[in-house]
């Protein structure tokens, strides 16, 4: 059955199941729209297109990605953006996307109650670094390099935790 199924099924049902129906399938959209950017996300970084390439600062497209995210029930999150602009040379959205990426997954493996960090700081000049802790698991050290592969999902957490590694 699908979302509409559901719908239609509770047109005439109580309100409180009404109401319950209309939050699984907002739940549902929710979950499927994210799969539905994740996917887009893949198929842009792999077609050769232009990129709009701009200065850009840091703090800014962190700072952005931390109110879509949010926290959510006792999740605590932490963001400590610093005082001075992060200007870096890049996609805008792209950075955006993959802050978001970083945040979503820290959110997840945190857990409901945990907490989440994120930093934006300027090491040295010419570079910039974004730093995400959380309550998590971690990622073992053996499994390091495997991180940015396509689809990988650490030992310590695959089959726990729902996600396909995009």
């Amino acid at each position: 059955r699908t979302n509409l199924d559901y719908l239609r099924a509770a047109r005439d049902a109580p309100d409180d199941e009404r109401q319950a129906a209309l939050r699984d399938c907002l739940a549902e959209a929710e979950r499927m729209s994210g799969l539905v950017n994740k996917l887009l996300l893949l198929a842009r970084a792999e077609a050769p297109t232009a990129r709009e390439i701009s200065r850009v600062d840091l703090r800014r497209i962190v700072g952005e990605a931390c109110q879509r995210i949010g926290p959510t029930g006792s999740l605590r999150m932490e963001a400590d953006l610093g005082e001075a602009s992060v200007d870096v040379v890049g996609d805008r959205e792209e950075l955006l996307q993959a802050v978001l990426l970083l945040l979503e997954n820290s959110r997840k493996y945190a857990g409901p109650e945990g907490s989440v960090r994120i930093c934006v700081e300027r090491p040295d000049p010419g570079w910039a670094r974004i730093l995400v802790e959380d309550d998590g698991p971690g990622i073992p050290e053996a499994e390091l390099d495997k991180v940015l592969e396509r689809f990988y999902r650490a030992s310590n957490v695959r089959g726990r935790t729902p996600g396909s590694g995009l």
